[in-house]
This record gives C-alpha cells, sequence and structure tokens, in this order.
C-alpha cells in the first residue's frame, strides 16, 4: 500500500470513528452553483452531419456519469438529426457566449423539424444536476440570452422547454416522465408563442404521485406575456433582444398535517419583477413520504417550433449562465463571491491539504471551530455542491490534497 493510500485510509478510519460518536451536519444555504468558467469545452456529438432521418442520441441518464458530464453536474441527454461540423450540435459549454466580460455559458440549439419519431418535437438537449438531499424549497436563479435573430412557427403554436425542477426517485433514466417514469413532482418553465396571443413565459405542472396524479388535478399549465406593451420576441426587453436577462424561480413543497395541503408554491421573476406567482399548488396529492421534496434541476429539453422549411437544416439557439441554486432568496445576492473557492480550501490560504480536510471534518461534527482558520460561509467546505458540509467532502478534500484521481467522485472544490 502506497504513503498516500495509507494516509487516507487512516483518515477513513478517524472519520467513520467520529461519525458514529458524533452525529452532526452543517447545511449551506447556497447548494449549487456554475458560471461555467472553469469547465472544459464539452459538446457531446454522437452524429456527424446529417443524421436524418433517424437522428442520433447521446446520454448518461442514471448512475455514476463521472467523466462524462461537466464538472459538478450528474445527467445530460444530447439528441438531434444535425451534427457538426457541417451543423451545431445540441449542447455545449465553452466561449461561444458568456455573461459578462469573459468566460463559457451553457448553449443549446434547435432544429426546425419535426424530430426522428415525427410528433413535431425537434432535438432534446439537458444537462442535469441531482442533488443528495430532498429540499422543502429552492431558489434559483440564471441568465439568459436568446438568438438576437429568433424566430417562431407562424402558422402554429410553438413552445421551448427551457428549465426544470424536480423531485428524482433516483433509480432509472431520470428524464423517463410521466405517468410510468420516474420523477415527480415537476416544475416546467417553458417559452410559448401562441397564434393568437403571441410570446409568453409557460409554466407547467406535474404532480406526485405519478402513476394516479401526473396531470395536477387542480391544473397543470399557465402562461402569461412577458410584456404588456410587445409580443414580439426581439422587441426591446424581450427574452429575445439579443441582450441577458435573468430568470429567477422560487418552488416550495406543499406541506402535509392530516392530508396533503395546497400550500405549494411556485414564484417567477423576469430581470427581478415578479412575472407570475402560484400559491396553493398541491404538488403532493396522497402518499406517505413525508420527506419527498426537490432534488433535481436541468437546463434545456426539446422544442416544437418549426420555423423554417426541414431542407434548409435551420437551427437557432439560446445560452444559460451564472446558474445559482440556494435555500433561501436572501443568499441569491452571495452567489458567485469570492467565498466560492472555499469549497476546499477552508482556511483561505491557496493551499488544499489535509489541514483543509481536518477543518472540514471538525465543523461538520458541530465541533467549535474557534481559534480555528476556518472561514465561514454559504459553501465553505461543501467540496461535491451538494449543499452539505460532512464528512463525505473531509475525505474528498484529502483525496484530492493527495494527488489522488478525483474523476467520478463529485468534486467541486477548485
Amino acid at each position: 500500500m502506497t504513503s498516500n493510500k495509507k494516509q487516507l485510509y487512516r483518515f477513513v478510519l478517524v472519520a467513520f470513528f467520529l461519525v458514529f460518536v458524533f452525529t452532526s451536519s452543517v447545511q449551506a444555504t447556497i447548494i449549487f452553483e456554475d458560471n461555467f468558467n472553469s469547465q472544459a469545452d464539452w459538446q457531446p456529438s454522437p452524429g456527424i452531419n446529417d443524421e436524418s432521418p433517424a437522428g442520433a442520441s447521446s446520454e448518461c441518464n442514471q448512475g455514476d456519469c463521472g467523466g462524462q458530464v461537466p464538472t459538478g453536474w450528474s445527467y445530460y441527454r444530447s439528441t438531434g438529426l444535425w451534427w457538426g461540423p457541417n451543423y451545431q450540435d445540441t449542447i455545449r459549454i465553452n466561449s461561444d457566449n458568456n455573461h459578462g466580460v469573459s468566460g463559457k455559458a451553457y448553449t443549446q440549439w434547435n432544429e426546425s423539424n419535426i424530430g426522428a419519431s415525427g410528433d413535431g418535437w425537434g432535438a432534446d438537449g439537458i444537462l442535469s444536476k441531482y442533488f443528495a438531499t430532498d429540499y422543502p424549497e429552492l431558489y434559483v436563479q440564471f441568465w439568459m440570452k436568446m438568438d438576437p435573430n429568433f424566430q417562431w412557427d407562424t402558422v402554429n403554436d410553438a413552445m421551448l422547454k427551457i428549465f426544470r425542477i424536480k423531485h428524482y426517485d433516483g433509480v432509472g433514466s431520470t428524464f423517463l416522465g410521466f405517468t410510468s417514469g420516474n420523477a415527480s413532482p415537476i416544475y416546467l418553465f417553458d417559452l410559448k408563442n401562441s397564434i393568437n396571443w403571441g410570446w409568453r413565459h409557460s409554466h407547467s405542472f406535474r404532480c406526485d404521485p405519478q402513476e394516479s396524479d401526473y396531470y395536477c388535478p387542480d391544473g397543470d399549465e399557465d402562461n402569461d406575456l412577458f410584456l404588456d406593451s410587445s409580443t414580439n420576441p426581439w422587441d426591446a426587453g424581450q427574452p429575445a433582444d439579443g441582450d441577458w436577462h435573468k430568470y429567477t424561480f422560487h418552488i416550495k413543497i406543499n406541506t402535509h398535517t392530516l392530508d396533503w395541503n395546497q400550500d405549494g408554491i411556485l414564484e417567477f421573476w423576469y430581470d427581478g419583477i415578479l412575472k407570475y406567482g402560484i400559491y396553493n399548488k398541491r404538488w403532493i396529492v396522497s402518499g406517505s413520504n413525508y420527506s419527498l421534496a426537490w432534488n433535481s434541476i436541468g437546463l434545456g429539453g426539446n422544442a416544437y417550433n418549426n420555423y423554417a422549411d426541414e431542407s434548409a437544416h435551420s437551427e437557432q439557439w439560446y445560452a444559460i449562465d451564472d446558474v445559482c441554486v440556494t435555500t433561501t432568496q436572501a443568499d441569491l445576492n452571495n452567489c458567485f463571491s469570492t467565498n466560492s473557492n472555499l469549497r476546499a480550501d477552508v482556511d483561505n490560504n491557496s493551499t488544499i491539504n489535509s489541514t483543509d480536510a481536518m477543518l472540514t471534518l471538525r465543523n461538520s461534527l458541530g465541533l467549535d471551530m474557534s481559534g480555528t482558520n476556518w472561514q465561514t460561509s454559504a459553501t465553505t467546505g461543501d467540496a461535491n455542491c451538494d449543499g452539505a458540509t460532512n464528512s463525505t467532502d473531509a475525505m474528498l478534500i484529502l483525496r484530492y490534497s493527495l494527488g489522488l484521481d478525483m474523476s467520478g467522485t463529485g468534486w467541486c472544490g477548485n
């Protein structure tokens, strides 16, 4: 056994002993954040050029997807009919777009076609994060920019799926929904164009249990205008005006007393202005799993928007950046603060070593941190971005400090 492995083995034994003696965990209010700037360029490409009509797809939808997904993320899906180098791959992380002076963003390309199945839904791309904990209440914020030449179908109603929050059961494909699927409840944020009513933000609801109440008994969809004064997507202030816009969501599971109450919440802000709110949602209709709540977010989705003849191979994009998930509204203000580098360098001395690991373990056990160099912040010691600081984070920090391979571990500490 090598010296490094011996050190890790001893640490694991100590950690398990201490965890057996003490039971404590410190919950961070910033659960997850990614501005994509430190991510390697990523572009899953299951096809080459024109794969029509069968299409091509690539995904990792369950289990350990380490090495296949960007650092800190959990699952992905990429499908479509047209691929690079002559066409655009469906999803990517690179410097094509970024919110700020420089950096990277997540970019999604939609194709104008009726999809491989012929049902009208075109290319599908999703990047998903699965948390180790269920959270009764979440706030999620990101910035989004759309292709300034964005077009809608002028003959039929059209829709783009942009974002989702859900409970994933943890087994089977995270992307399998509907009544026989592996996820509920689900909230879906979409962009929608109505031939009669114009360009709108749309909110779709899927309830639990999915077997009996997937399409929520108290309503499964609602929508409204972004701006009362305009319905064109490219007008100033609209999402496709060529500028970045801020999207903020607040979601809360309904409570249970003698029955499941109608007190669930969904709120949506656009550029800081509340555009939609529902305060009596019954996300969970029945069942005895009283701890069931939100544990997954996803960027992207497929599109029903055939705005150009399929023979033209027309594609258009939207980009998402600065994704942040918190448990309080106030902590949205702390997203991407200078404290984010404290996930592993907990004493802020610009070095990640065994001292950081031991401080993280000490803090996770609820011991007194006064007199140490522990730097208190919402993300300190959360080395796997799961929203908690515990012995797992301590062992990950030690593993990293010993120069061991971190692939497949969930490490997001640097």
